[in-house]
């Protein structure tokens, strides 16, 4: 079995897995895990509060949370794939952060797995990895598999922009 595969199975069964984004290393669970999602909480020490963003592998998964809006889809399609979250107003009301990553490998594995929550495979607050070696002991001893594509990463998070109130707020650059 190649690394994708293992990969794939392992989110598949409800696992929890560290491989690279294009920016940085994160730490993923099947978008519906709620027990990947809160060993992602523990590991990292994040604020329960703080929502995950979700990786996604196409345009048409926005539109499975949100509503057609031709501003979102024109700011997607210019800014994707790349290092962009866009916050997103659902159909139930709440907001969704969305990002398709500009890796090949991670693309593939999201095709085949749907949605994942992912973030920085660091401990809350601290710098964000750019290789295995930079993630901290606990995080790597308390997932199920560690992955690296060896191909290189920016080092900088993803933009955040807000598209939830219906004009562009940016809230990371």
């Amino acid at each position: 079995m190649n690394k994708k595969d293992k990969i794939v199975n392992i989110l598949l069964e409800g696992g929890v897995v560290v491989m690279p984004t294009d920016t940085v290393f994160g730490v993923f669970t099947k978008v519906g895990n709620e027990a990947g999602v809160k060993k992602i909480y523990d590991i990292k020490k994040r604020p329960a509060g703080k929502p995950l963003p979700i990786l996604i592998s196409s345009l048409k998964w926005v539109w499975r949370w949100v509503e057609y809006d031709k501003m979102i889809d024109e700011a997607c399609g210019k800014s994707w794939p790349g290092a962009v979250t866009f916050i997103l107003k659902t159909l139930n009301g709440n907001t969704v952060g969305l990002r398709m990553p500009d890796l090949p490998d991670l693309l593939e594995i999201i095709d085949r797995t749907g949605p994942l929550y992912a973030t920085s495979a660091n401990i809350s607050g601290g710098k964000a990895p750019v290789s295995l070696d930079e993630i901290p002991g606990s995080i790597k001893n308390s997932v199920d598999l560690s992955a690296d594509f060896q191909k290189p990463l920016s080092g900088k998070p993803s933009k955040i922009i807000d598209l939830s109130g219906g004009k562009e707020k940016v809230l990371r650059k």
